[in-house]
């Protein structure tokens, strides 16, 4: 709902602003705005609330159509009548190929950084650690009562990787979004590139 909030909101605005800002500018500010959105995403937690998701999500969807909004009436603002149809389609097509490989990528990305931040933080699962000895402890104390004292060692083991797994998966998340801001603020100034206006002959 907060990201659909945002797409109507965006749609307005973009009506607004575009004629009197132009569609570069418009652009822009949707990227920033991207780029805003992907940082707040990189500060959530375990212990985070529903406004906490529901913000970025505004950001998201107000920054995405306000970027890609005027990103489609400039990639067509070159040609002639006649191409607008095949170039419609054209932009289509790489819009749907972008989006797939967009998402495949974000996907390897969490993949990848949850098994190196689960290899950096299963370091400390060790006797070594008090914090993770007393932790322990408290889970066989908890399971002890309903079975033998070696299973409930086990069964407190498997709760520990479990939340070692959480907070690694918590981390890929947190790096695929910084890593999505940074990229929505480095294409800005290819932005700058591009032209609004076909040349009159």
């Amino acid at each position: 709902m907060p990201r659909g909030l945002g797409c109507l909101l965006a749609t307005v605005t973009c009506g607004l602003l575009s004629p009197k800002i132009g569609l570069k500018n418009s652009i822009v500010i949707g990227l920033v705005v991207l780029t805003c959105g992907g940082l707040a995403f990189g500060e959530i937690n375990l212990s985070i609330s529903l406004i906490d998701i529901g913000i970025p999500n505004l950001l998201l969807g107000f920054g995405m159509i306000m970027a890609v909004t005027p990103l489609t009436n400039i990639s067509c603002a070159t040609l002639e009548k006649e191409q607008q149809t095949n170039a419609s389609g054209i932009q289509n097509l790489l819009k749907n190929v972008g989006a797939a490989i967009g998402t495949s990528i974000a996907t390897t990305m969490i993949s990848r950084f949850s098994q190196v931040h689960q290899m950096m933080m299963v370091k400390s699962l060790t006797e070594t650690n008090n914090i993770y000895v007393q932790k322990l402890n408290a889970f066989i104390s908890s399971f002890a009562p309903y079975t033998d004292l070696s299973t409930a060692t086990q069964m407190a083991q498997t709760q520990i990787y479990g939340l070692l797994k959480q907070q690694a998966t918590l981390w890929g998340y947190i790096e695929t979004f910084r890593y999505y801001a940074i990229a929505s603020l480095v294409v800005i100034p290819f932005i700058y590139l591009l032209h609004e206006y076909r040349k009159k002959a």
